[in-house]
């Protein structure tokens, strides 16, 4: 079964230990932390986990390929 899980920030998500198989990102994020920073974070964390980006920023998105 598929849970969907909702945060309001990046270090929100990084402070709860559960883990997903699929993450799906903005890449402007409120707080410190954007995006492809916390996508970095939970690839560091698991290395197996599918991060997904949702941007219109298209200066972004070629740099969200690279992970």
């Amino acid at each position: 079964m598929a849970k969907v899980q909702q945060y309001s920030s990046a270090e929100e998500l990084l402070a709860d230990p559960q883990r997903f198989d699929i993450y799906l990102l903005g890449i402007i994020l409120p707080g410190e932390i954007n995006g492809i920073s916390l996508g970095r974070k939970i690839k560091e964390q698991d290395e197996t986990a599918k991060i997904i980006y949702v941007t219109s920023d298209t200066t972004k998105a070629i740099e969200a390929y690279e992970l």
